[in-house]
C-alpha cells in the first residue's frame, strides 16, 4: 500500500466522517431512501447485519426500509469513530454507537452498536462498499 500524503489522508477523514454524520441523521431519521443514498450503486459488495448476510444493495436496502418501518424511534449516537485512509479512493471507518430504538409494537431495545465499513471514492462522492454492524442488548 502506498503511503498518503498527511494532507490528503486528513481531507479523506474530514470527507468520510462527513459522510458516516450524515447517513447517521439518515438512520436517526428513519428514512430509508436518503440511507440508501450513501451505499454504492456500482461497487456494492456485501452488507452484514448481525449474522444476516446481504449480497445485494436491493436485498439490503429492502431489508433496512423493513426494519425502519417497524421502528416508532431510533437513535444512533456515535461515540468513537476512527478512519483508516488505504488509498486516495478508499478507506475503512470502524465505529461504536449507543443505540435505541423503540418498535410499533412496543418493544424495545437499548445497546452498544459497532460499524465496520469500506467507503470508496465514486463520482465524486464516497459510498459504502461493504458493511458489517453488530449490537449488544445492554
Amino acid at each position: 500500500m502506498d503511503t498518503l500524503h498527511p494532507d490528503l489522508a486528513d481531507v479523506i477523514v474530514t470527507e468520510v466522517d462527513a459522510r458516516f454524520l450524515g447517513l447517521v441523521r439518515a438512520i436517526n431519521a428513519r428514512d430509508a431512501a436518503a440511507w440508501a443514498d450513501y451505499y454504492s450503486e456500482t461497487a456494492f459488495v456485501s452488507a452484514i447485519a448481525g449474522t444476516d448476510y446481504f449480497g445485494s444493495k436491493a436485498a439490503w436496502v429492502e431489508a433496512v426500509a423493513a426494519y425502519f418501518s417497524d421502528r416508532t424511534s431510533q437513535r444512533v449516537q456515535p461515540e468513537e469513530v476512527r478512519i483508516t485512509p488505504l488509498s486516495a479512493s478508499s478507506a475503512l471507518l470502524t465505529s461504536q454507537e449507543q443505540t435505541a430504538f423503540e418498535l410499533d409494537n412496543g418493544a424495545s431495545f437499548s445497546g452498544r452498536h459497532v460499524f465496520t465499513m469500506l467507503w470508496g471514492k465514486e463520482g465524486g462522492q464516497w459510498r459504502i462498499l461493504h458493511s458489517h454492524e453488530s449490537w449488544l442488548d445492554e
